[in-house]
């Protein structure tokens, strides 16, 4: 029995592959509707805002979960708050601590208590009050290099 050709071979995958799109396109009917009848137009007052609403005081602290499902992350990695908001750190994994990276000039804050190296076990909660705008910038010392980062942006 002869082998089949290269160009054989080639043209019997070409129709295989036409007839498997062919069957898989829509050959069935369009259908479309329209409306039994003619509807009028009726008038509906809209109310517009022409200012975005801004709120400056917060219900309570601003959340930030530490390590959420076992992952090397804050969640949200990114929080953005008033002046005299506070954020409240919740451990949801262990081995973990927050460690200020960078802060705004005169801000007074260095992350968790201790050295840079203590860590705490699930359920550990921290928070603090930021009192002085700008930028802070903060890492997990043991899982910094795994991309373990997140700032509070406070505003005025």
């Amino acid at each position: 029995m002869d082998r089949p050709t290269r160009r054989q071979v080639l043209a019997s995958t070409g129709v295989a592959v036409a007839t498997g799109v062919a069957g898989c396109s829509s050959g069935g009917e369009e259908t479309t509707t329209e409306p039994d009848e003619e509807t009028e137009p009726t008038e509906t007052e809209m109310e517009t805002t022409t200012e975005a609403e801004t709120t400056t005081e917060s219900d309570g602290p601003t959340t930030v979960v530490v390590g959420p499902n076992g992952d090397f992350r804050f969640a949200p990695s990114s929080v953005t708050i008033a002046v005299g908001d506070t954020v409240e750190w919740v451990w949801s994994s262990g081995g973990h601590n927050v460690v200020a990276d960078s802060t705004p000039d005169g801000a007074d804050w260095s992350g968790t208590e201790g050295a840079p190296s203590a860590v705490y076990d699930a359920g550990y909660e921290y928070s603090h009050t930021f009192e002085v705008a700008g930028t802070y910038a903060y890492y997990c010392n043991p899982h910094r290099g795994s991309g373990m980062t997140g700032e509070v942006v406070v505003e005025e």
